[in-house]
């Protein structure tokens, strides 16, 4: 006597079969859509950036800054981006910073002597060739937030540039004014040098607005 799968049987493996294709087929659907629910957010997260109180923010798209209404900084508040290499996001600070230019004063380490050693202590020279030293202090702020930012690229880049560009406005200014001049007539000395370095930073598009410039000196000692 033969013993076989009925018609029955066959219809019903059949059909547990297609139940367990059809339980396999929704369970990976709904992983799918998990994986781009997630996807999305992680999308979403990284596209968005904020700009904080006290900041201007720039984004360049392929290269080429992105303009809202004429403009090309962002304010303070969240803002959309599309990921790198499309998009690029920049922060800059909106507010005043302080520079110090103090290596044309005496050496730090030859204070107790009572000579001038050249290579050690910083000075300067006069329109008459007598020798003073001086320490300045800047106060800037960022003006043009795109000119800055295309200018320096971070902020070690950006101090050095412009404590170059003082020194520059300071050596200058003092080789044409005579020593008298300097001791007696102190603020149009130190507006000369603030000119002086306003025209620095416009020349190459700095981007930065100068907002306070002090100085003290001393005679060689």
């Amino acid at each position: 006597m033969r013993h076989g799968v009925s018609e029955t049987d066959k219809t019903k493996q059949a059909d547990d079969g297609m139940t367990a294709l059809g339980r396999a087929l929704r369970i990976s659907f709904k992983l799918l859509v998990l994986a781009m629910i997630a996807s999305l957010f992680f999308f979403l997260y990284r596209s968005l950036f904020v700009v904080e109180s006290k900041e201007v923010g720039l984004l360049f798209r392929f290269g080429r800054v992105v303009t809202k209404d004429g403009k090309a900084a962002l304010g303070e508040g969240p803002h959309f981006a599309w990921p790198y290499p499309v998009d690029r996001q920049v922060r800059v600070p909106a507010v005043s910073q302080t520079i110090t230019v103090d290596d044309l004063w005496y050496g730090k380490d030859d204070t107790a002597k009572a000579i001038l050693i050249p290579g050690k202590d910083g000075y300067i020279l006069t329109g008459d060739n007598n020798v003073l030293h001086s320490k300045w202090t800047l106060g800037d702020r960022i003006a043009d937030p795109l000119s800055f930012t295309l200018q320096f690229s971070d902020d070690a880049t950006r101090e050095r540039t412009i404590k170059a560009l003082l020194r520059n406005a300071i050596a200058n200014v003092s080789a044409s004014v005579p020593v008298d001049i300097l001791y007696s007539d102190r603020e149009s000395y130190r507006q000369g040098v603030r000119d002086a370095l306003v025209r620095n930073l416009t020349a190459i598009k700095a981007g930065i607005e100068v907002e306070q410039l002090t100085f003290e000196w001393a005679a060689p000692r």
